[in-house]
């Protein structure tokens, strides 16, 4: 006969576990000025129009001018005059650092400290990484965050985006 007292031990550290697991996926969900303004940057330098999610209202639309739209167009054309498809001007943001000074509820300035490499596809980083190829470039920003719609956004002067 099984002696069911040897495995409970084993079943108490499984639940507690998936507890854990569960507890820690909910709270890194939840929206902060720092992942706010991670993502914007990982977008800005991807060159993705997704980065529009990021911004607030004041940021996204200058003069009836799409910003972002604006941005992408000034890339795309760079990377044109360059003799380049605009997947050449793109980079990948990694050892990110953020450091967060909260104003009031609203508003938060987040000091963000990156590296940023050529990222002309995925594995492109990774092996000019791997064999020192290519340059790696500092980033060393504070990104003015606001609270908008219950979700923090980023706003105030960013990196190179066109302003009015």
């Amino acid at each position: 006969m099984v002696d069911i007292n040897k495995y409970l031990p084993v079943v108490f550290v499984i639940i507690a576990a998936f507890v854990l697991q569960v507890a820690f996926v909910f709270s890194d969900c939840r929206d902060t000025p720092a992942r706010a303004a991670v993502a914007f940057t990982k977008a800005y330098y991807r060159v993705d129009p997704a980065m529009a999610d990021f911004l607030c209202q004041k940021r996204l639309m200058v003069n009836d001018q799409d910003m972002v739209e604006k941005y992408v167009q000034q890339v795309n054309q760079e990377a044109k005059n360059r003799g380049f498809g605009l997947n050449y001007l793109k980079h990948i943001v990694y050892h990110i650092e953020t450091y967060t000074q909260m104003s009031d509820d609203n508003t938060a300035t987040v000091k963000l400290h990156a590296k940023r490499r050529t990222s002309i596809n995925p594995v492109y980083a990774l092996i000019g990484k791997f064999f020192l190829i290519g340059e790696t470039h500092n980033i060393d920003e504070a990104i003015s965050v606001v609270k908008e719609n219950g979700r923090w956004k980023v706003c105030g002067r960013l990196f190179d985006l066109p302003e009015a």
